[in-house]
């Protein structure tokens, strides 16, 4: 409307001078109904472009609108399903203040594993809840996180609420959460996986300690056919009892096998 009446102002105050100039001697009448005709001209061209003007600035409007509604709806979706991969995920999952290690939330399997609710964790630190074991390694973790951003496949231990430790693999990732520096931490169980290697090399260490004690014959035996007696490496005579027990962890017992029997006792054994 402001725009209407200034060019409304202009074009009368140019159409009375221009008049002036080229009809002097005009009679009122036909003045009028110049200035009429010449009034509807110029109000029509202003209201075309006014008209012209406004539909463009409500087309933008329009898209504009249909964008951003667009970008909400992406995001609602977007935090929807990082909603359901946060709680649904059976790894830690952890948001925290960087600086202070204010636990800003946690998903249910921080909950299920330490032990403790959601209203002890949420709203205080690692520190007042002394989960970390050794407090230190949390300042290596937000020097690394400060320098590089991220850290991946870092162990750690934690202290769950009934003072069980627990080894943990953790990767965290540092970002900016309205002004705030937060880190994501995903933390992997992996307790029962290093008793397993603990356990699987003391076995393989009793079995080394046993093959080292384990005495094996091997090669040619030199053997007497009449007396069976073994000749050892320096040329002297054995019984076979007495040389396979020194070079060997066997030991033996003595029976009579069914044809000495026979033999040596004939009225005892008979075929």
């Amino acid at each position: 409307m402001l725009l209407t009446a200034a060019g409304m102002l202009f074009s009368m105050t140019a159409y009375e001078s221009l008049k002036q100039l080229l009809f002097p001697t005009i009679t009122v009448w036909q003045s009028h109904i110049i200035t009429i005709f010449f009034s509807t001209f110029v109000a029509l061209i202003v209201a075309y472009f006014v008209l012209l003007t406004t539909d463009r600035l409500l087309r933008r409007i329009a898209e504009e609108n249909i964008l951003r509604q667009k970008m909400e709806d992406e995001l609602r979706v977007s935090e929807q399903k990082f909603s359901k991969l946060f709680h649904a995920n059976p790894d830690w999952v952890i948001i925290s203040n960087l600086h202070s290690g204010r636990y800003l939330d946690v998903n249910a399997a921080v909950l299920r594993m330490t032990g403790f609710s959601r209203e002890e964790i949420v709203g205080r630190t690692s520190l007042e809840l002394q989960m970390w074991v050794n407090p230190e390694e949390r300042k290596g973790i937000v020097s690394i996180l400060l320098r590089e951003g991220r850290i991946s496949s870092h162990e750690v231990k934690f202290r769950m609420k009934s003072g069980e430790i627990r080894s943990m693999l953790r990767s965290a990732e540092l970002i900016d959460l309205n002004g705030e520096s937060v880190m994501i931490s995903v933390c992997k169980d992996i307790t029962d996986r290093n008793q397993a290697a603990l356990e699987r090399e003391r076995l393989i260490g009793q079995l080394e300690e046993s093959l080292s004690k384990v005495k094996l014959l091997s090669g040619m035996l030199p053997i007497c056919a009449s007396c069976k007696k073994i000749r050892d490496e320096k040329g002297e005579w054995f019984q076979v009892e007495s040389y396979i027990k020194d070079r060997s962890d066997a030991l033996f017992t003595h029976g009579v096998c069914p044809d000495c029997a026979q033999k040596l006792y004939p009225n005892f054994y008979k075929e």
